[in-house]
């Protein structure tokens, strides 16, 4: 089994243990909450103070209103942080622009999201490097919605839900240059 290490705003430490003694630990989670991952940027890993901290204030935020669209957002949700591959405390020899490792790792800690946790996706937020992959999968979420609508049109059932990606409401580039 691969080795799969995360950090959760709630829990003060780090933890590193396989997929399934992570599912096992984390069952007890609250899933009616959704999730928001968190992606670090170059030369950065999942406890770096600004990922840190932000998970921690956006799992703490109960209600968000913007007085210009009149609007309020309940938020309550888990933050879950990760190392990219090579990253960190994740193994693998750091290269420098590893853009599609990074939005393979982003789409492998969104399907043990949904498909492990049994919990839906609020968000994405890629810092840095780290936004790149969150916009590629935006892109590609996009994509593959466009092309289940036009299969859907006609009338042809032939995709592959193995390679969908999870849905997800919101992504967000935090200070990516991309």
């Amino acid at each position: 089994s691969s080795n799969f290490k995360t950090a959760t705003s709630a829990m003060a430490t780090s933890i590193s243990l396989t997929k399934e003694q992570l599912t096992q630990q984390l069952s007890s989670i609250d899933k009616s909450k959704p999730v928001i991952i968190i992606c670090h940027g170059l030369l950065s890993w999942r406890n770096q103070m600004l990922i840190s901290n932000l998970a921690s204030e956006l799992a703490l935020i109960s209600s968000f209103s913007s007085s210009s669209t009149n609007t309020k957002m309940e938020i309550e949700a888990h933050t879950l942080r990760f190392d990219f591959e090579a990253s960190g405390h994740s193994p693998g020899q750091w290269k420098f622009a590893t853009y599609q490792q990074d939005y393979k790792d982003l789409c492998q800690i969104a399907r043990f999201v949904t498909e492990m946790l049994k919990c839906r996706i609020a968000g994405i937020v890629g810092h840095s490097q780290g936004a790149a992959a969150v916009l590629q999968y935006a892109s590609t979420m996009e994509q593959q919605q466009q092309q289940n609508q036009n299969q859907q049109q006609n009338l042809k059932n032939d995709t592959d839900d193995s390679l969908e990606l999870p849905h997800c409401q919101c992504f967000v580039n935090l200070a990516g240059r991309y």
